[in-house]
């Protein structure tokens, strides 16, 4: 949530940096396992208009 806009911002833009994990279960070939992969990006979002919702 932001609560000003990303003009006065270092490029007039917020870092954003978004994660994802993803725990998979596995099974095949007589065996079976666990495994947890995690990516991450980052980017820069420009907000340049809010609005309130209430």
């Amino acid at each position: 949530m932001y609560s000003k806009t990303s003009a006065g911002a270092r490029n007039g833009k917020f870092p954003v940096i978004a994660t994802s994990t993803w725990t998979i279960d596995w099974q095949g070939g007589g065996e079976a396992g666990q495994l947890t992969e995690i990516r991450q990006s980052n980017v820069q979002v420009a907000i340049g208009e809010l609005q309130v919702v209430r």
